[in-house]
């Protein structure tokens, strides 16, 4: 099944359903591994501002052992729930199935820039909306379309074999 666009190179409404179900189903088969996942980035990002600071104080040492105390909890947990594992394994392995169906038309490349022009644009009205109101859900809304449009930008780059900062430009 082939992505369908409408004239505005945007997903025709029965597209945009399917890719809201894929994205719900990825989402749940990740929920396992979510606080793992989640202590794993505290902590790094915990490791980046120490490295950024030259030097680790007392309060970054007693939230670096409850972060790892946290993720050891996690790491307990998600070794016990062998059936949301399980679950998780199927949700892939029948996304994967439904992946290897999809076609790419013989204009993949220009519908893959016309994606990213929109995550760009996303992106764009995302960051002046944390400019005017820098929320929580602002500033994560507009670190969700950056990330997303790193990843499609990565993507297209290996299409192409570059550098990523030769498409950034």
């Amino acid at each position: 099944m082939a992505e369908r666009l409408d004239g505005n190179g945007s997903r025709c409404a029965a597209c945009r359903e399917a890719y809201r179900r894929g994205n719900v189903a990825l989402r749940d088969a990740a929920s396992p591994l979510r606080g793992v996942r989640d202590t794993n980035a505290l902590l790094d990002t915990l490791e980046d501002l120490s490295k950024r600071q030259s030097r680790r104080g007392p309060s970054t040492t007693l939230l670096r052992r409850a972060y790892e105390r946290q993720r050891g909890i996690a790491r307990h947990a998600l070794a016990h729930a062998a059936a949301e594992v399980n679950a998780s394994e199927s949700n892939l392995t029948a996304m994967l199935q439904h992946v290897r169906l999809l076609t790419v038309k013989v204009d993949g490349l220009k519908g893959a820039l016309l994606g990213a022009k929109r995550t760009y644009a996303k992106g764009r009205a995302a960051l002046v909306t944390a400019r005017r109101n820098p929320s929580d859900s602002h500033l994560h809304a507009w670190r969700k379309q950056a990330k997303y449009l790193f990843y499609q930008l990565r993507l297209l780059c290996g299409l192409r074999r570059c550098d990523i900062s030769t498409c950034i430009t």
